[in-house]
């Protein structure tokens, strides 16, 4: 069961971690864009970078939850 938490843990940290990232990213795009395009370019960019990040973070989550139940129905209950 500890390995379950620390993995729902560490997967909403590295979820909150790639939020922050994107925030940090369109904040950047807001004090330095010259041109509207240039700001919808740019915050695209970074919405689409984390949807990516996401999704590939999901996969692993779903991978290592899927290792963890095959783990557990191998051992005997006691």
């Amino acid at each position: 069961m500890s390995k379950l938490k620390d993995l729902v843990i560490r997967h909403s940290a590295e979820i909150r971690q790639l939020q922050r990232t994107t925030i940090e990213t369109i904040s950047g795009a807001l004090e330095i864009a010259t041109s509207l395009p240039q700001l919808k370019t740019t915050i695209q960019e970074a919405l689409d970078t984390l949807a990516h990040r996401q999704r590939a973070a999901e996969e692993r989550y779903s991978i290592k939850l899927q290792e963890i139940d095959r783990s557990a129905r191998k051992r005997p209950e006691n």
